[in-house]
């Protein structure tokens, strides 16, 4: 069975569960490489909120813009800690 025989439309159900959220992430930037896109979402908890962002944009939020490590987040002043170079003893 392929991406074109599935039922339309697709509905997602997205439960809650902390780090299950990560999971969520992975599912549907996985689902969304595959062109397959929601026409119901449903959620509680975290998966309300992966659901919300999925509603929003629903082909866009599988492809979010990711800063490179350790660059400073938008929202906040650079950290005024600095990695350090030796090991500590």
């Amino acid at each position: 069975m392929g991406v074109a025989d599935l039922l339309r439309p697709v509905g997602y159900v997205l439960r809650g569960g902390g780090s299950l959220g990560a999971v969520q992430v992975g599912m549907l930037q996985a689902l969304g490489r595959r062109d397959i896109v929601p026409g119901v979402v449903a959620g509680t908890s975290v998966g309300s909120l992966n659901g919300a962002v999925v509603a929003l944009d629903p082909k866009g939020a599988a492809n979010p813009p990711v800063p490179p490590l350790g660059a400073p987040h938008p929202g906040r002043p650079a950290s005024r800690l600095r990695p350090t170079t030796t090991a500590p003893p």
